[in-house]
């Protein structure tokens, strides 16, 4: 299990878990300690994670996040694509995305097709309301 502090609130901490292929990602306030509600939700296991995970920009995601990270499988309009995210930060609503990560897109026959993308996600809601949630969970 490991904690990163949350943007403008360093009270509020987003906690990750793995066992398994198992992750799970809760929300705990140092100012008002309560039982953590767990998220939880599996890695697919499937040979394009894995290949998503080998190109270069999955290694480098892989390195700079200490292997928190979580992969998804996403239907795109050109076929399937790997999602990887960043797990130690992200929004309270969304515990499989990170703020960031990297798309890997595969073509008909499976293989991958470099170079993968940089993602960021977005507001889940306008940011006066997510500054509001933060604030009320870190301290409320």
């Amino acid at each position: 299990m490991r904690a990163y502090p949350t943007f403008l609130q360093l009270p509020l901490r987003r906690l990750t878990a793995r066992q398994g292929e198992a992750w799970r990602v809760g929300w705990l306030s140092l100012w008002r300690p309560r039982p953590i509600e767990w998220q939880e939700f599996e890695e697919p296991r499937d040979p394009r994670v894995d290949e998503a995970r080998r190109t270069p920009e999955g290694r480098i995601l892989e390195w700079f996040a200490g292997g928190q990270t979580a992969a998804a499988l996403v239907a795109t309009p050109s076929g399937l694509a790997v999602e990887i995210d960043d797990l130690r930060y992200g929004f309270p609503d969304r515990p499989r995305q990170g703020l960031w990560g990297v798309r890997v897109r595969f073509d008909e026959t499976g293989r991958a097709r470099e170079p993968a993308e940089r993602t960021r996600r977005g507001l889940p809601v306008p940011a006066s309301a997510l500054l509001l949630r933060i604030w009320r969970d870190a301290f409320s």
